[in-house]
């Protein structure tokens, strides 16, 4: 079943506030146009990011 979002302007950009029930784990996604749908997607997969980066991975200065 398909729920209802927020759009709204940030500057010069455009942003969804997504339901908390479609929370992704990720600070970056990858947005394509399908027709007229908007897909979201997380830029890394899950698998990926649980491995470790070298930025996940340093510590804080």
């Amino acid at each position: 079943m398909a729920s209802s979002a927020k759009v709204f302007k940030t500057g010069g950009s455009q942003a969804v506030r997504i339901p908390k029930e479609y929370r992704l784990e990720t600070e970056t996604v990858l947005v394509d146009r399908l027709g007229e749908s908007l897909l979201i997607r997380p830029a890394t997969p899950a698998r990926k990011r649980a491995r470790g980066t070298a930025s996940s991975t340093q510590r804080p200065r």
